[in-house]
């Protein structure tokens, strides 16, 4: 590793798991390397590659640092304040309701934050989009309704201390490397149950006790499936149901037609394997009293 003279602590900007870095900074306030932090209670000091070796774009040669304005066919820099006041008074032709702005996932909330109160109340336009309508909304709106927030209501060490974990419909090892060691850590360390619901093969299948293949566009049904086994074999917590759910016979009466044998006509799983993973599900190893249900970021 080059000589660095300080270190700047920080969050990684890869995904939404918040592992965090130690940038080793030089005296010329250039990144030399990205040390993990053991600190980081997101992290525990794990860093995947892109952590650890993707820093090298912020002082890449062939990265923008000078504005650049285009004149008769022709980019030649320019100063700041002359792209800025260009910027600016061409966005002035677009005030209003032909103005729209997409927001970023991997910018910060306080970016998002400034974003939509400029596009509102600068640019006097509601036209505001995020990429989360697209790939998280149904999840989103599922958790605001059932959990009433549309977050995760659990911590990442509740990964490792699970009974059993569901793997849906997402490719963890991929998306979000160091979340998913915890959960391969649940399974090797402590004997966690672990079923992936994947029409695809993907990492996490090497570690898992069941792995359901239903067809594309089916996943509704087999969780529905689920519930079916889990109803019909009295596997539900009663107690919890009475005290804090709602409308729980309508739903009840929805998927008392997802018999394993007809959920594996639709899906393609075999009825003995939904069975099978709704017993994992519903009763976890003695490890845990509690599973988790884990369908964070879906495949790309």
């Amino acid at each position: 590793m080059a000589e660095s003279s300080r270190s700047v602590a920080t969050t990684c900007p890869y995904c939404g798991v918040g592992c965090g870095i130690k940038l080793e900074v030089n005296a010329s306030d250039h990144i030399v390397a990205a040390q993990d932090d053991p600190g980081n209670r997101s992290s525990i000091g794990m860093l995947c590659v892109k952590g650890r070796f993707g820093h090298s774009f912020v002082q890449h040669p062939d990265r923008l640092t000078t504005p650049l304005i285009k004149e008769g066919g022709e980019f030649r820099p320019a100063s700041w304040d002359e792209a800025l006041d260009l910027v600016a008074s061409r966005l002035l032709q677009y005030r209003g309701a032909s103005f729209g702005t997409l927001c970023s996932a991997k910018a910060t909330n306080e970016d998002g934050y400034v974003q939509q109160k400029w596009a509102r109340l600068v640019m006097q336009t509601n036209n505001i989009d995020h990429c989360t309508r697209l790939c998280h909304s149904p999840s989103v709106e599922a958790m605001l309704t059932t959990l009433g927030s549309g977050a995760t209501s659990n911590s990442y060490t509740d990964y490792e201390n699970a009974g059993c974990l569901v793997v849906t419909g997402c490719d963890p090892t991929s998306n979000h490397p160091v979340a998913s060691s915890r959960m391969r850590r649940a399974v090797v360390e402590r004997g966690a149950k672990l079923v992936v619901i994947n029409p695809r093969r993907i990492d996490m299948c090497d570690y898992a006790d069941l792995w359901l293949r239903p067809y594309p566009g089916t996943d509704v049904a087999l969780l529905n499936g689920l519930a079916n086994v889990i109803l019909t074999e009295g596997l539900l917590d009663r107690e919890f149901v009475s005290h804090r759910t709602e409308g729980f016979d309508d739903w009840a009466k929805v998927v008392a037609r997802y018999t394993p044998e007809y959920t594996e006509q639709l899906t393609g799983v075999p009825a003995e394997d939904l069975r099978q993973a709704a017993r994992l599900y519903a009763k976890p190893s003695a490890i845990s009293p509690l599973p988790s249900w884990w369908a964070w970021g879906a495949d790309r």
